[in-house]
């Protein structure tokens, strides 16, 4: 007489199936207790978790709503530890980024890139992939929770029936504390450090307007040994950060060039900053990058670590 082995207690093996094989028969009314333990989409979900019922183990797959809103999503499926882990990540990887935020690029596209990838993009991936295992936990414990109740399936199915699937008012409204916390909190402290960034990248802009004026100081010193009286200021307004700069002049006397940077560099308006030459042994020019009064914070590297 054929028998059937039992697997798990939500599947039978039939015992002609070798071991590590997916040829699991699923019990058939385990579809119909799945739909009423996830009521909303379970149509979608179902099929998905007797596949997986099937093969033993969830498929990892990337799950829309979670990569947006993962901490809503988990929440508004009663996924109360997962849902609060997301709601904290954000906190703490801002937190880290603040932390880090020396040694991230100077640049403030790749920064403000850099920072919604890791405080949004990173807990919205990690919940995305780890969508469809978690909720097919939760939905398999609720079934064998409702069946060690009672071996009647009329009953379980009330039971199951009973519970509520998903928490849509806690997920609108720790979600929404959760961006409203995260938006006061902060979004104002990183928005300083981006600041921060775009002025550094106007100061070293400005600079780079002056290397015509730096190339014709070495120039007229290899050639004459002595400064240009003279030097073709002109060639400035053609650079991309001629816009920064208030005044632009080179000393006769030593070569320096100062630099007075105008409104359109932000904060840093109205202060000076001096590129001073010195020349080797060997006659080659270097230049260092003197900051008279702008503060360290919206120097770029050359000159903070002159």
């Amino acid at each position: 007489m054929t028998t059937l082995t039992t697997f798990d207690d939500t599947t039978i093996r039939m015992p002609w199936t070798p071991f590590g094989t997916e040829d699991i028969v699923v019990r058939p009314v385990l579809g119909i207790l799945y739909r009423l333990a996830l009521g909303a989409m379970a149509g979608a979900w179902v099929p998905r978790f007797l596949r997986y019922e099937r093969t033993g183990r969830a498929a990892i797959r990337l799950h829309l709503p979670a990569l947006v809103f993962p901490a809503m999503w988990a929440f508004y499926r009663k996924l109360w530890v997962t849902g609060g882990i997301m709601a904290a990540l954000p906190f703490g990887l801002a937190a880290l980024l603040v932390w880090m935020d020396p040694a991230l690029a100077d640049s403030p596209t790749a920064w403000l890139v850099c920072v919604v990838a890791v405080i949004w993009g990173l807990p919205g991936m990690m919940a995305a992939l780890a969508a469809d295992s978690l909720l097919y936990r939760r939905v398999k414990l609720e079934v064998r929770a409702a069946e060690a109740a009672s071996e009647r399936t009329d009953v379980v199915a009330d039971l199951l029936r009973a519970r509520r699937h998903t928490a849509p008012d806690a997920a609108f409204a720790i979600g929404g504390a959760m961006l409203l916390l995260l938006s006061l909190v902060t979004v104002p402290e990183l928005s300083v450090f981006h600041e921060q960034r775009v002025v550094r990248a106007n100061v070293a802009a400005s600079i780079a307007a002056a290397a015509p004026l730096q190339r014709q100081v070495e120039a007229h010193w290899n050639l004459t040994g002595s400064i240009p009286r003279r030097p073709d200021y002109e060639v400035v307004e053609s650079q991309r950060g001629a816009m920064f700069l208030d005044t632009i002049n080179v000393s006769p006397a030593n070569g320096r060039v100062r630099i007075a940077l105008g409104a359109a560099a932000g904060a840093v308006a109205g202060k000076t900053l001096l590129l001073a030459p010195t020349v080797d042994a060997e006659q080659r020019f270097h230049w260092q990058c003197i900051p008279v009064d702008v503060p360290a914070r919206f120097l770029p590297p050359d000159c903070r670590n002159a």
